[in-house]
């Protein structure tokens, strides 16, 4: 089982979908950043939303390191 890692209990995650949902929270990322760069009415909200998204990524990559 070198591929999970225990959370809260005995309920087990597997790492390799965490990796994959960290690369999808990258990418929105990356999307909210650029969309922030735009001229737009929702230049404040993507910009917020890039924030967030990078904040999380942050929190499980501590938590599920990538080697």
């Amino acid at each position: 089982m070198e591929n999970t890692k225990k959370t809260r209990g005995t309920k087990q995650i597997r790492v390799g979908q965490v990796h994959r949902y960290i690369q999808k929270l990258e990418n929105d990322a990356t999307n909210y950043t650029y969309l922030s760069n735009a001229t737009s009415t929702a230049y404040e909200a993507n910009r917020v939303k890039a924030e967030h998204t990078e904040t999380i990524i942050n929190e499980l990559k501590e938590l599920f390191p990538i080697e």
